[in-house]
């Protein structure tokens, strides 16, 4: 058919015979194709624009130029529509149009400018130095609309910094983490993990651990072994080298590192080596991060004696809640190494301590409540000293003999009439 007859079909009260005439001139694929397909984009029935759309993204870069000309002159809401194919054909013909619209009312339309916004600026990226006044501008575009007030805008927004990988806009991205809404802080945290740089690994390690989310967490986690990989994966290796300058070297390194080794570090405890479980401990203890506690608690319980040594030693490092919790169960280890350690490491994490210690005080096994009341004792808490008091009348000597020196590492004055009362105790 003519493509004067399909051009005068286009304007056919039909929508199935516009439909049409959309599909014959995709099918041309010419320059003068799309320049007459470009003006169906205003067509009143969305299905016959959104397939003018799909034509003219088929068509490629021929459509380029005709559609920057009908858009010069383009008024009023863009719709989805419009930015979605200016993404698809990343063409910066159509940038200032995408600027000027940032506070389009709808937010779907804005998120299609967010996606628009992050598939041109990385056409631009890809190109080069002479477009780097365009890509700025973009990239302020998608910032502000990072900082939307509607959750899909800022998620969208975010994906496409994160597709761009410029760690200039990383701080923009750390700021959403705080974000109330969770699926933004993912978004935020998904993105700084694509753009990999390690300026992010001290607030992913955070998330990681303590964020109310587990979706957030799960993500944080991912994208912190994501950055850890690129910049510590050999050093992490290096760390299980048989030569022990090779370790000690290592270890050094990846402790300057910092955070963004935690990742990697928490993969050698899945080794069938205890030493390299024990080693990867050991670094992880250092580093302090507790980032690495739902990979260091399950070793409490580890076969090899060795390797529960090294954890509790490195939880007693990790000032969490958690770090405690578990310790209070790694004192009644049945390896007197470990249980000892256990128990200095629950002194070292202080007031943490505390509230696992109290709650040994009840334990059927008297050795175990000597343990927690010593600690309670070393741990100088006043808040114990009640508690502390009732083992005074334990019914096994053993127990009462370590709270009455508990009591007076204490130095509390309650406890003085019940100290010299026992001293008639044989």
């Amino acid at each position: 058919m003519p493509l004067r007859q399909i051009i005068t079909d286009l304007q056919d009260p039909d929508p199935a015979t516009r439909s049409w005439a959309v599909d014959s001139l995709r099918r041309l694929g010419t320059a003068e194709a799309a320049g007459a397909l470009v003006f169906v984009l205003g067509d009143p029935d969305p299905s016959v624009r959104a397939r003018a759309a799909a034509a003219l993204a088929a068509i490629g870069e021929p459509a380029a130029e005709p559609l920057a000309r009908y858009l010069a002159a383009w008024d009023g809401s863009l719709g989805t529509v419009i930015p979605e194919l200016l993404g698809r054909l990343r063409t910066t013909a159509g940038l200032d149009l995408l600027l000027q619209h940032l506070d389009e009312p709808d937010p779907l339309v804005r998120s299609a400018i967010a996606r628009a916004l992050g598939a041109i600026s990385l056409e631009l990226a890809r190109s080069g130095s002479d477009n780097s006044a365009a890509l700025s501008r973009a990239k302020t575009g998608l910032l502000d609309l990072l900082r939307d007030i509607e959750p899909e805008v800022q998620i969208a927004a975010a994906g496409a910094l994160g597709q761009l990988g410029d760690p200039e806009t990383c701080n923009a991205l750390l700021d959403e983490m705080a974000d109330d809404n969770p699926a933004v802080r993912r978004a935020a945290v998904e993105a700084l993990g694509r753009i990999g740089d390690k300026q992010s690994a001290n607030a992913l390690a955070r998330a990681a651990a303590d964020d109310p989310s587990p979706e957030v967490r799960s993500a944080a986690d991912f994208a912190l072994r994501s950055i850890s990989d690129r910049t510590v994966g050999s050093l992490v290796e290096l760390l299980t080298s048989d030569a022990l300058d090779d370790r000690i070297r290592a270890l050094a390194l990846l402790l300057e590192e910092g955070r963004s080794a935690v990742m990697p570090l928490t993969e050698l405890l899945r080794r069938p080596e205890p030493a390299v479980r024990s080693a990867a401990a050991e670094a992880l203890g250092m580093l302090g991060e507790p980032a690495a506690l739902d990979y260091l608690l399950p070793l409490v319980g580890d076969g090899e004696s060795s390797v529960r040594l090294a954890v509790v030693r490195a939880l007693g490092r990790i000032r969490h809640v958690r770090s405690a919790e578990r310790l209070a169960a790694a004192i009644e280890d049945q390896d007197p190494k470990v249980s000892g350690a256990a128990a200095g490491a629950l002194e070292a994490l202080g007031e943490l301590s505390v509230e696992p210690m109290f709650q040994l005080l009840t334990s059927p096994c008297a050795e175990t409540r000597v343990r927690a009341i010593a600690v309670l004792g070393r741990l100088r808490h006043k808040g114990a000293v009640n508690r502390l008091l009732r083992g005074l009348r334990d019914r096994v000597a053993w127990v009462r003999i370590v709270s009455a020196q508990a009591l007076g590492e204490i130095g509390e004055g309650q406890a003085t009439t019940a100290l010299l009362r026992i001293l008639d105790d044989r």
